[in-house]
């Protein structure tokens, strides 16, 4: 954990959390979708301060099919590993 790690942040904690039961198939569907709507705030993707609201933001997250939450979550790691990338 994060106070046993002083190398991981607890934002890094909480963030990584999020993914694996974003991307875990055994998770309840509420906690998926709660979990996958987070990490796109987070992201500036959906929500306050995003400036374009895409389909996700229109779509209750339940209803996504786990290959476009994964679509998803593969999306955001790659956006969240850019070097440069500029945060909203």
């Amino acid at each position: 954990m994060a106070e046993n790690n002083p190398e991981i942040s607890i934002k890094e904690l909480a963030i990584a959390t999020l993914r694996a039961v974003a991307s875990d198939a055994n998770a309840p569907a509420a906690a998926r979708a709660q979990s996958a709507r987070t990490l796109l705030e987070l992201d500036g993707s959906i929500g306050k301060g995003s400036e374009t609201k895409g389909e996700l933001e229109t779509r209750d997250l339940a209803t996504l099919s786990p290959g476009e939450l994964d679509a998803e979550i593969a999306r955001l790691e790659r956006e969240t590993r850019t070097p440069g990338r500029s945060r909203k």
